[in-house]
């Protein structure tokens, strides 16, 4: 009846039987990701009875000439059209046989996507940059279905800017995340003459090399760069603990996601250092999960030491989540923190002018240096948060990961409270 047999490129048959809970399925231009998708909706319409299926981009006139129309060439091709209910006007598709069906919407028309119930499966076309992590996170509510069978979200994309949440989360490598990385030399059914413009396309742009050729994580370019005196080759490297010298925690409490970097700031034979050694990074902005999570990575004696600064805002209720304690009174309580070491300002510092220390800092100290590997979200955002024409942080749209900026004020409020005099004292650390 069905050709269950479709030709999918190698790298993708073994994913037909993936149950993780969340497929991402990243990589370059043309190597098969809305294929190998909308061929796994349709197979298990087939051979699942009773589900409910939604696909999604950002906007629903997208919807019409990308997965719905990925949809129908799937049902073409594998000559199933007489046994699929094909609804053009509200795309839609039912496949007769078992009851199951595919909805399409876009995530601009909420209404319609709250009145959606008992979802079984969910695919995301263009989760980057398209979808944000509120916009994910309401429609994974939505997939509650009662099933014998598995419930999963797929999403597809180019990995086309690294600032996207979705780098984060695939960086943790979370349970039920299964993460599957394809380019178009991966796919032997694709037409020569589509690699051949990409390849031409890539030539002139470095960052479509990288996203639509090699499928890796893109890099936007930066108008005004607020770490304007930043630079990946003299600021990271592999920098360690030294547990001759304290820890130094700057916390930056926002709920999504809730921040903490981890530095040392000393001094010693070779000179004065300023040293970021790991980060911890949180989407359900719990104090307390924060501190087990501190706790669990350091032991007693270190923490015992350590000094504590971030942000002066502390009563945020989504954070404490615990009668609305102040979160620095958690802490303290959590962590067994003295007042002594606790760095806190009365205030945050101006954004606008703490840009000019941040900079003078990068410019003239000899060795401020971040661990790349345990810290990438802090620098990205070193390379990629953007300042307004005020020298104010652009974070207007908390929507837009690109302008949140949670591991850059981390690491601003890190040197207002240690070196806040640099820029009239300099000599003092170098």
């Amino acid at each position: 009846m069905a050709d269950v047999n479709f030709k999918l490129p190698e790298k993708f048959v073994n994913l037909t039987n993936n149950h993780s809970k969340y497929l991402f399925i990243l990589g370059g231009a043309g190597s098969g990701k809305s294929v190998f998708a909308s061929f796994k909706l349709i197979l298990r319409c087939i051979t699942e009875p009773n589900h409910r299926f939604v696909a999604v981009r950002k906007v629903a006139k997208t919807i019409r000439e990308s997965v719905f129309k990925e949809l129908t060439m799937r049902i073409s091709e594998m000559n199933l059209n007489q046994f699929f209910d094909i609804n053009k006007t509200e795309m839609k598709l039912l496949y007769k046989p078992t009851g199951s069906e595919i909805i399409t919407y876009g995530l601009d028309d909420p209404e319609k996507l709250k009145s959606l119930a008992k979802i079984t499966g969910i695919w995301i076309e263009e989760l980057c940059p398209e979808v944000d992590k509120n916009s994910f996170d309401q429609l994974i509510l939505r997939l509650r279905g009662e099933t014998p069978f598995y419930k999963q979200v797929i999403c597809t994309f180019n990995p086309v800017d690294e600032r996207h949440w979705s780098k984060a989360r695939l960086d943790e490598q979370r349970d039920g995340d299964h993460v599957h990385h394809s380019t178009m030399l991966d796919n032997p059914f694709i037409d020569q003459e589509y690699i051949s413009e990409v390849k031409m396309m890539a030539k002139s742009n470095p960052n479509y090399y990288r996203i639509f050729y090699q499928g890796a994580w893109g890099r936007a370019e930066v108008q005004s760069p607020y770490f304007y005196n930043f630079e990946l080759a003299k600021h990271t490297g592999n920098v360690e603990l030294d547990d001759r010298f304290p820890l130094i925690f700057s916390f930056d409490f926002n709920v999504d996601p809730f921040v903490c970097i981890i530095a040392q700031i000393y001094r010693d034979s070779s000179g004065h250092h300023v040293h970021v050694l790991d980060e911890l990074t949180l989407f359900d902005g719990d104090v307390h999960k924060m501190c087990q999570r501190i706790k669990s990575k350091f032991s007693t004696a270190q923490l015992s030491r350590a000094y504590f600064t971030g942000d002066a805002m502390q009563r945020k209720k989504e954070i404490t989540q615990q009668n609305n304690i102040d979160a620095w009174q958690m802490i303290r309580s959590q962590l067994n923190v003295s007042s002594k070491r606790m760095a806190v300002p009365r205030s945050n510092p101006r954004v606008s002018e703490n840009r000019h220390l941040v900079n003078f800092i990068l410019s003239q100290h000899p060795d401020v240096m971040i661990n790349a590997d345990k810290c990438p979200q802090l620098v990205i955002d070193c390379q990629y948060v953007e300042a307004d024409d005020e020298g104010n942080i652009l974070k207007k749209n908390r929507n837009k990961e690109s302008q949140r900026a949670d591991h850059a004020d981390a690491f601003r409020y890190l040197l207002n409270a240690f070196m806040g005099d640099f820029v009239i004292k300099p000599k003092k650390y170098i």
